[in-house]
């Protein structure tokens, strides 16, 4: 059922290609980014092996406790963190964990946009249509299985994460922006 609002405009944009199939009143719009999204990182020492922001309830908590607890991963305090700590604990991570909260394979443009503006490589739940990101480019594109991520983040070396940030930059700073 569709809510009464949504006959009153004429478009919506989403920011997921996938998505904007889904209706009929649905636009593709990419998000970029820049890189004052973010203060410079004052020189943090990496103590996370990634960043999560989003609720965390259902799957996701599930993915995440099992990271912690089955993997051995440590995960930034990013859930309820806001302004100075939530930028610290993301500039404290390896890279950004994207998890969907349901199964619709849609990406989280704006997650994508802060951890760009934050230098951090993403991780993210397999999605039906990335654009205008690259699986293996500028993200990794992981399928949900609570051991492909960890492997994922295991294999992160640290040139690794360079070259996934950076290019991710320069997709949302440069070519989208």
């Amino acid at each position: 059922m569709q809510h009464p609002a949504v006959a009153t405009f004429d478009d919506i944009w989403v920011a997921d290609r996938y998505a904007a199939t889904l209706h009929p009143k649905w636009r593709h719009a990419v998000i970029g980014g820049h890189p004052w999204l973010a203060p410079p990182d004052p020189g943090t020492t990496k103590r996370y092996d990634f960043a999560h922001l989003a609720y965390l309830w259902g799957r996701r908590e599930g993915m995440v406790n099992d990271l912690v607890h089955k993997h051995g991963l440590k995960a930034a305090p990013t859930h309820g963190q806001y302004g100075n700590a939530c930028t610290r604990s993301l500039y404290e991570s390896r890279a950004m964990l994207s998890m969907h909260q349901y199964p619709v394979p849609i990406i989280a443009p704006l997650r994508i946009a802060k951890a760009a503006a934050h230098g951090l490589p993403v991780v993210h739940e397999a999605v039906r249509d990335a654009f205008p990101h690259v699986d293996g480019y500028d993200l990794l594109d992981v399928p949900f299985v609570t051991q492909a991520f960890a492997g994922a983040f295991k294999a992160l070396t640290q040139e690794r994460s360079a070259e996934l940030s950076f290019n991710l930059q320069q997709t949302l700073h440069v070519k989208w922006s």
